[in-house]
């Protein structure tokens, strides 16, 4: 069972502001292409830079691939009520991708090309964040507790645990802070454990348990390239001047701006 990504609520946001160690993506290098991304989309914004009405539309029949894949070359804002997002889409074929929504950021980059009217992402290799199953012992009767060790100064609030019953009913738990489950008389025979990261839509296998009359579990987080997204020929529809991506139950609809040449990476 995967759980809704969850994008408010009783997460910790300070934390993503608490620098690049391990805040869902955010590495240095990550705050320096929002950072350009953002700057480029600010100086395209001023009065004189942007004019919509200026811009020429992408050609509807273009003489061959090349033309119509040079007019997609660009900057793309797709910033709305809630979010800000923007693509860049360069002449050497690569792109870059940024969304911040809500307590969620994410980003991308990669390969993007044309097909059958419609603009391809495929970001570059990623690996997964995932969890480990550390060790498992018996404990006293009808307890049940989990611990997740995490990475230095993420909070356990961010994590939830989804027991499965015997019966087949399921209970949900939001982690402590320091990413701690305990409960004690629980009266119904736990099967498995799933643990869950729902505000990036990152979720364990199932750990079977074994027939004990209790449980302690330790588990491990490796984000690894959390907050990275893994586009694979993930289609962006042209309409007008736009590009449009569906992404978390919302249609993204990323504008194309007149930008002028930024130096960097003096941000």
């Amino acid at each position: 069972m995967v759980l809704p990504i969850s994008l408010s609520g009783c997460f910790n946001h300070q934390f993503l502001s608490q620098g690049p160690s391990l805040a869902l993506g955010r590495s240095l290098l990550y705050v320096w292409r929002m950072r350009l991304l953002r700057r480029r989309l600010t100086l395209a914004a001023v009065p004189g830079l942007l004019a919509a009405s200026g811009l020429p539309p992408f050609p509807a029949v273009a003489q061959n691939l090349d033309e119509r894949r040079q007019s997609l070359i660009g900057i793309y804002d797709g910033s709305q009520s809630e979010i800000a997002a923007g693509i860049e889409l360069r002449a050497d074929g690569r792109f870059l991708y940024g969304l911040s929504y809500g307590a969620l950021d994410e980003e991308a980059e990669g390969r993007w090309s044309l097909k059958d009217g419609a603009v391809l992402l495929t970001s570059d290799p990623v690996t997964p964040p995932r969890f480990v199953l550390v060790e498992e012992h018996d404990g006293p009767f009808g307890s049940l507790s989990i611990k997740l060790d995490l990475p230095k100064g993420m909070s356990g609030q961010y994590f939830r645990a989804a027991i499965r019953f015997a019966d087949g009913t399921i209970a949900e738990q939001q982690l402590t802070e320091e990413g701690e489950l305990a409960a004690t008389g629980v009266a119904r025979r736990p099967v498995s454990i799933t643990l869950h990261l729902p505000i990036a839509g990152v979720s364990s296998d199932p750990s079977l348990l074994s027939g004990a009359d209790g449980h302690q579990l330790r588990f491990r987080f490796e984000p690894h390239d959390l907050g990275k997204v893994a586009f694979e020929q993930t289609a962006l529809r042209i309409e007008g001047n736009d590009l449009v991506l569906g992404r978390h139950d919302r249609t993204l609809h990323f504008h194309r701006q007149r930008v002028p040449e930024v130096p960097g990476p003096g941000l």
